[in-house]
């Protein structure tokens, strides 16, 4: 590759090349924090925002997304972040698969797919003020985690850019996380909180790991 890229006669007929999008570049490169298919002219305010690594999106994501769909009568936009605090920074190809593989999908319930370089929700906050973000109970325990940020700082970054969260239950270990203590969540971080019970929608243990592992 570098020697193609040097003008030099090279055999690339056992590689995959992959013209990049320039403006997707530019968020994989840190040139760019948000970038959003179709484009939605920079108004990012009061969205509702499923984030996710969506390794793959699964039956569960696309339930929780027409079941919040159905409470608030609102488009749900789906946001895939390339510089997850948590893992490994996303390459151009495995956006690609993604964004394929979402797209082949032709879910009518999601408006617009958001790529980012904003690792965690207080820094996700900063972009899309006046969010309703979509979550799974387990991801609004690590928000309340303080390696994350300080949550003093975490908390009032929400409430400044007047964020919201809409919770959903999973099954963990066997048991739903229904039955995990509400203290595990800061107390304002609760206020701002809408928590679904699974008479709204059943929890899942369905999880995209499992998918990849075929389990």
């Amino acid at each position: 590759m570098i020697a193609f890229s040097c003008g030099i006669e090279t055999d690339l007929s056992d590689v995959d090349i992959f013209k990049a999008d320039q403006d997707i570049c530019n968020v994989v490169l840190g040139f760019k924090k948000v970038h959003s298919i179709p484009n939605v002219n920079n108004s990012y305010k009061n969205r509702i925002i499923f984030s996710g690594a969506f390794n793959p999106i699964h039956e569960q994501h696309i339930s929780m997304i027409k079941k919040v769909k159905e409470i608030k009568n609102l488009p749900v936009d789906l946001e895939l972040c390339v510089r997850n605090v948590d893992k490994p920074a996303l390459n151009y190809k495995e956006i690609d698969n993604r964004l394929n593989f979402i797209g082949n999908l032709n879910l009518d319930c999601v408006e617009a797919i958001h790529l980012t370089g904003c690792s965690t929700f207080a820094e996700k906050s900063i972009y899309f003020p006046h969010a309703q973000f979509l979550v799974g109970w387990d991801t609004l325990v690590r928000i309340c985690d303080p390696k994350y940020g300080k949550l003093d700082e975490v908390i009032d970054c929400f409430v400044r850019n007047k964020i919201k969260f809409l919770v959903f239950h999973r099954i963990s270990n066997g048991e739903s996380t229904e039955k995990d203590s509400l203290d595990r969540i800061h107390p304002e971080i609760l206020k701002i909180s809408e928590i679904f019970g699974s008479d709204v929608l059943n929890p899942s243990d369905i999880s995209s790991t499992k998918i990849r592992k075929g389990e």
